[in-house]
């Protein structure tokens, strides 16, 4: 009996104090402004393999960044999407293939981001964003999507217990990739979005979830995505304060035959990319200590 008891005492302590409503669809407006931090590695590694070639050639590209500055959001679509950007970089520090990007130019600059065009565009006011500099960028901040992450949660859901699960609607996943030529019904793929409780992220108060996407057994094709993201509670602090993202993609494809010189060859394409990025609303901003010399921003703000 004492057994049973402990056991609906721990399990009530899963249950909310009562049932909370979570809204996903918060749209950005001009004016906005964020404090940003990110810190990401991805990669793209093709392999071409010819018909009797045992050591086919590989090619890899690889970016690592970290950014820390102000982002100020310009100009949104009709669906509160950011079109335009400005960023107030404090520091932007990465390497390309492997070798060091020199970014040093423009930190303490302003840089203006046209993300309705793809690739984004980026531009400075003096002309001292060197190609380095807008690769890194670009690989951070992307194009304006055509879906938004509310097609995938849902606009909003009342939230009755800590764990619960349910399953993402993946039919605007599936449209994006069949954009891309990748054909992949909704039910070739799976996934779960999971309520993991609150966190308090700088002093905001977070809802916090689990995504996992993941496709099924297809020839060819291969993906799988896993991240965590904190939404403020108070749908008037704005989207998302924290985007974590693990995502692997393999894409094996035998070339058409209808080129003498490719036919019978494979591609394989595999792509990663593992970011966390952060976007605080400037407005909820604390005054902090400032961080010892001898530490990084990222130590700083981990430690």
């Amino acid at each position: 009996m004492k057994l049973l008891f402990l056991f609906f005492a721990l399990y009530s302590g899963l249950l909310l104090s009562g049932a909370e409503t979570v809204l996903f669809d918060r749209p950005l407006k001009a004016g906005d402004r964020f404090d940003c931090m990110a810190d990401s590695s991805q990669s793209q590694q093709y392999t071409f393999r010819m018909p009797g070639i045992d050591n086919p050639p590989v090619r890899l590209n690889t970016v690592r960044l970290r950014f820390a500055g102000l982002l100020t959001v310009e100009k949104v679509d009709a669906e509160g999407k950011a079109l335009n950007i400005r960023l107030e970089i404090r520091s932007l520090r990465g390497s390309i293939n492997g070798r060091n990007a020199d970014c040093s130019a423009i930190e303490g600059k302003t840089v203006t981001g046209d993300l309705s065009r793809s690739p984004a565009v980026f531009h400075s006011p003096d002309g001292t964003l060197n190609r380095e500099a807008v690769i890194l960028l670009s690989a951070l901040f992307r194009p304006v999507s055509t879906h938004s992450l509310a097609e995938l949660t849902g606009r909003q859901r009342t939230l009755e217990r800590i764990g619960e699960t349910w399953s993402p609607d993946l039919r605007a996943f599936s449209e994006s990739l069949r954009r891309r030529g990748i054909d992949l019904p909704p039910g070739a793929i799976k996934g779960t979005i999971t309520y993991a409780g609150k966190e308090t992220f700088r002093a905001l108060e977070c809802f916090a979830f689990r995504f996992f996407i993941q496709s099924k057994k297809t020839a060819g094709y291969d993906f799988r995505f896993s991240g965590q993201i904190l939404f403020p509670v108070n749908p008037e602090a704005g989207p998302a304060v924290r985007v974590t993202r693990d995502a692997t993609e393999v894409i094996d494809r035998l070339l058409s035959a209808s080129d003498p010189v490719a036919a019978g060859s494979k591609l394989k394409l595999i792509s990663t990319d593992r970011t966390d990025m952060m976007l605080f609303p400037v407005r909820f901003l604390k005054e902090e200590a400032p961080a010892p010399k001898k530490e990084s921003f990222w130590d700083a703000l981990l430690r």
